[in-house]
């Protein structure tokens, strides 16, 4: 589904709005007209009729929650109707949708599949023997000339109509030559998998006795069980037996103080991952950005009753602005206290101290339209300010 162009409609107060649809689009954004004259806290209501039913899609307060983000598919042939009761004019928008685009089709039915298969050019399986000769699967030679072939059984006739024709022969020679260069790449494919035969320890040992001999010294005489009086005479099978196994003892072994240090090192990895994985998950605060513009920030959750509209609650707090500077705060004393809900302070207050536990602590961010607006609060606060508080709640009464 792909958006192709924009889609909008102006609503009237109190005017319903039908239409079929032409074309399939998504309603995206719904939002009051910046320029009413409706009376703060007004309420528009926005809804849709389709077929024999009708929707609620939006609420609105004018001067507070003036626009919602939506997600709405109408379908081509649908018949539909937008109503809206207030006194604001509302503006709903979005975009047109189409399933595919046209021009694009799936070529693939069109395409030629060629095979690539050069080994098997006439249909046959073949093999190779050691001695790098072309054999079938019961093994017998295969000449080179018996694997050329056509595809279909016309091209069987055209070439045996034309035996003189010129173009048939070279034809027939240059699939020769890909048949023998196929073959010729098997057969080196088939000569690199052969294993390479490995020398086990006793053949090293008499090789080395072959062509390397010397007499053995002092220390090795004490080793083996028979001194060795030249160097033609061979060591016995026992005597080989004896050195493989000497040879494996002095293989190094860990000593038990590094295997102590390095389960020691392993615990204290552990611990720190388990460490820094409580640390992480502590850390984690829970965030809710609501349509409004209202960020709500839980720094600490609390464990106390929760304050609820209606509740009179005491807090402690500071205000900041968005950079950083300080222009109200509570901080010692008789904690500040309010009715909850009930507008004694602003409202983006009454919305972000709600549901907190007593306790508990939140970083709470304020649009200008839920705190002081346009106006401000000179000289303390500027004009559009966006105001951040950071506000633990201590009692509920």
């Amino acid at each position: 589904m792909t958006a192709i162009a924009f889609w909008g409609l102006t609503c009237e107060p109190e005017t319903g709005y039908s239409q079929l649809v032409e074309q399939s689009f998504r309603l995206t954004n719904i939002a009051i007209d910046p320029k009413t004259t409706a009376k703060n806290g007004t309420r528009v209501s926005v809804s849709v009729q389709s077929g024999n039913n009708q929707f609620t899609i939006a609420n609105l307060l004018v001067g507070s929650v003036e626009q919602c983000v939506v997600d709405l598919t109408f379908s081509e042939g649908e018949e539909i109707s937008f109503t809206v009761v207030g006194s604001a004019t509302v503006h709903l928008t979005g975009n047109y949708i189409m399933d595919e685009i046209p021009g694009e089709e799936d070529d693939d039915e069109d395409e030629e599949i060629i095979s690539d298969d050069e080994d098997n050019a006439a249909g046959m399986d073949v093999f190779f023997n050691e001695d790098g000769e072309a054999v079938d699967a019961d093994g017998n030679l295969i000449d080179i000339s018996e694997l050329i072939g056509d595809d279909d059984e016309d091209d069987d006739a055209d070439i045996a109509g034309e035996d003189d024709d010129d173009d048939d022969e070279e034809a027939e020679a240059e699939a020769l030559a890909e048949i023998q260069k196929a073959l010729d790449k098997k057969r080196r494919v088939a000569d690199s998998k052969k294993p390479v035969k490995k020398p086990k320890i006793e053949e090293l040992i008499d090789d080395e006795e072959g062509t390397n001999e010397k007499a053995p010294t002092a220390n090795e005489k004490k080793d083996t069980p028979a001194a060795v009086s030249n160097g033609d005479q061979k060591l016995s099978k026992k005597e080989k037996k004896k050195l493989q196994k000497q040879l494996r003892e002095e293989q190094p072994k860990p000593s038990e103080k590094q295997e102590k240090s390095s389960e020691q090192l392993n615990e204290k990895q552990n611990d720190k991952k388990q460490k820094e994985k409580k640390d992480d998950s502590s850390s984690q605060k829970k965030v809710t950005k609501h349509p409004n513009g209202m960020i709500i920030e839980e720094v600490v959750e609390g464990s106390g009753p929760i304050a609820k509209v209606g509740s009179r609650v005491g807090v402690r707090y500071v205000g900041k602005l968005t950079n950083g500077k300080v222009f109200d705060s509570s901080t010692s004393g008789k904690p500040f206290e309010f009715k909850l809900g009930k507008g004694e302070v602003i409202k983006g207050w009454d919305i972000g101290v709600n549901g907190m536990k007593v306790g508990g602590a939140r970083k709470i961010t304020i649009p200008p339209a839920l705190a002081y607006g346009a106006q401000g609060a000179p000289p303390d606060i500027p004009k559009n300010a966006t105001l951040v508080f950071e506000v633990k709640l201590l009692t509920i009464k």
